[in-house]
């Protein structure tokens, strides 16, 4: 059968009898589908339309920036213009309200276009900032005058940003402290890593580093409070200490420093108890009483011929190498 012969049937019966069969599918066809696809080639219409505009705002904002500060300025010192008057006819009714200058007036405008009122909206989020664009509690010393502020502060809102190493957000620069390792922290981070090194009983990350450089005393002064630097202090006299001594209370466990120990006896400053300084127990009167379960280690070590290090007492075995003594 040739392309013609399936275009055009031999019998012209046949093709009014398709037409119309093609004709009353189409009538049966539910008019809502047609409304649905309407509706949605409207919503992606609509979505280019945003996008296109995203786009235009975000040019005009990168190749306009000077322009922007230069015009957020005018607004801000035009306003800052008018906050005498405004005080000054604020008891007198029949002084009308004044106008308030900067980007929010162009935003209520009614005659503004939508990339306009888009675009100022932007700028006057922009000029809000978020918590680190100033500072959130009035520092006491010397005034500055009115128009060094309004000079200063765009430039402040714009200034660069860092990210934190571990918590990956951005600061600003006096938010961020950077290490000789090239590493940047934001202060919280630094804080809490400096003190996740002098966790009681693990000094192993003591003292704080980045990358194995040691982090300095200032940075450290510059983040801790009292409290946590005297913490700092305990650990780093507890990791240069030998022979450790903790306190024997149950619900306490502290580290005892040597100036707290006499001949007998170990003073906690934590919870004011007493530990014995020979079996390590709560100070007790008399000769120190054998522990059971300390006793039967001991012997047991023996039986194996293991023996008690002389830094820490704790039993060691040989893996069946090395010489026989320890130093």
């Amino acid at each position: 059968m040739s392309l013609i012969d399936t275009v055009y049937p031999v019998n012209p019966e046949l093709l009014d009898d398709e037409i119309m069969a093609w004709t009353v599918a189409i009538g049966e066809v539910d008019e809502s589908a047609f409304d649905f696809y309407h509706e949605e080639l409207e919503k992606h219409l609509a979505f280019i339309r945003d996008v296109k505009l995203a786009h235009s705002i975000t040019q005009a904002v990168e190749s306009d920036t000077d322009e922007i500060i230069e015009a957020s300025h005018d607004a801000i010192q035009t306003q800052g213009n008018l906050e005498p008057v405004a005080r000054i006819g604020h008891d007198d009714p029949t002084l009308g309200k004044l106008p308030v200058a900067g980007p929010a007036s162009v935003v209520a405008s009614e005659k503004a276009t939508d990339e306009e009122k888009l675009t100022c909206g932007y700028l006057a989020k922009s000029l809000e900032d978020d918590e680190y664009s100033s500072d959130s509690e009035p520092e006491a010393g010397p005034s500055i005058p009115h128009m060094q502020l309004q000079a200063r502060a765009p430039d402040e809102r714009y200034q660069e940003r860092y990210e934190c190493v571990v918590c990956f957000q951005r600061f600003r620069e006096k938010h961020i402290i950077k290490l000789p390792c090239r590493d940047q922290y934001c202060n919280e981070c630094l804080k809490q890593h400096v003190l996740a090194s002098i966790t009681r009983g693990n000094l192993n990350l003591f003292p704080p580093s980045c990358h194995r450089r040691p982090i300095s005393d200032e940075v450290i002064a510059s983040i801790l409070n009292e409290e946590e630097l005297e913490l700092l202090r305990r650990a780093e006299v507890e990791k240069a200490t030998t022979r450790k001594t903790y306190c024997a209370a149950v619900d306490c466990g502290e580290f005892i420093e040597p100036e707290a120990i006499d001949d007998t006896k170990a003073y906690c400053t934590h919870c004011s108890a007493h530990t014995c300084i020979k079996c390590r127990s709560l100070f007790h009167a008399g000769d120190c009483i054998p522990d059971e379960e300390v006793t039967g280690v001991i012997q047991l070590s023996d039986q194996q011929n293991w023996q008690q290090c002389f830094s820490c007492n704790r039993v060691v075995e040989k893996m069946g190498f090395g010489c026989n003594h320890m130093t």
